[in-house]
């Protein structure tokens, strides 16, 4: 039987963005929201600034270059660590990209 994710951010962030088309996963008991590249900046401001969760540290940030990955449907992926020090917290944010011809170096 599938168990269901838990962790502290995730029922604040299903409350404040239903129609934002959040998903949740997780590895190795790291929970990750895969966020709209559009809706980024506004997620990560509800987790700094809710009183609740005060995400208030960029622990780690990466990216992921998918290209010839099996089954991959997107380009590239830019990871945020992020990190509540008040709250011994952490989640990650994973936002998915693609480059498009008007966003291409150069152009």
């Amino acid at each position: 039987m599938p168990r269901s994710i838990q962790h502290p951010a995730l029922p604040a962030l299903k409350a404040a963005f239903p129609a934002a088309g959040l998903r949740v996963g997780e590895f190795r008991d790291m929970v990750s929201v895969v966020v709209p590249r559009e809706r980024l900046l506004e997620v990560c401001r509800f987790l700094r600034d809710d009183p609740a969760l005060r995400y208030d540290f960029l622990t780690e940030l990466n990216a992921v270059d998918y290209l010839n990955y099996p089954g991959a449907k997107d380009r590239f992926a830019v990871n945020y660590g992020l990190t509540s020090v008040p709250n011994n917290n952490r989640l990650w944010l994973k936002v998915f990209l693609n480059p498009t011809a008007d966003t291409a170096p150069g152009t």
